[in-house]
């Protein structure tokens, strides 16, 4: 159980660098672009199977701007899984 919750809780820290270095991954240096790159092949196929199955694109800014709520959703539901354990 202990290990259980603290692989959710690696995903969870995972999730918030990833969103984090999302925006920025032509800039990162070759040490980071290797962690992000592990966390790329984890994270975007989940948020983007989220993102087609629920409408999680809401606009938010006059020029297109749009905002994916793929990452929340997974989010919401790794601390949902976690608290639950």
């Amino acid at each position: 159980m202990i290990i259980i919750k603290s692989v959710i809780f690696i995903l969870l820290i995972g999730l918030c660098l990833y969103s984090k270095m999302l925006p920025h991954a032509t800039l990162l240096n070759p040490k980071a672009m290797k962690y992000f790159s592990f966390l790329d092949k984890l994270f975007k196929p989940t948020c983007s199977f989220v993102s087609r199955t629920l409408p999680t694109k809401w606009e938010i800014g006059y020029n297109g701007l749009k905002l994916d709520f793929g990452q929340v959703i997974v989010f919401a539901l790794l601390l949902i899984i976690y608290r639950s354990i």
